[in-house]
């Protein structure tokens, strides 16, 4: 059976405080759509292919920290 690679990637928001924060775990870009953050932005210089078995059940990877 072939493995499916998935491209993730780092992401940025603004914070409450309006800090512009980078969680450090990237995401699809489903993924980082469904985070319902308005300002979720993701940095396309970032992509990264990876299997999409290490994906957890929301797209972020990898799976476990």
């Amino acid at each position: 059976m072939e493995n499916t690679t998935e491209t993730v990637y780092y992401y940025t928001f603004i914070n409450d405080k309006g800090e512009t924060v980078r969680p450090r775990r990237p995401g699809t870009l489903e993924a980082i759509k469904n985070t319902r953050l308005a300002s979720a932005t993701p940095l396309m210089s970032t992509a990264l292919e990876v299997d999409e078995a290490d994906l957890d059940e929301d797209g972020f990877y990898p799976r476990e920290l």
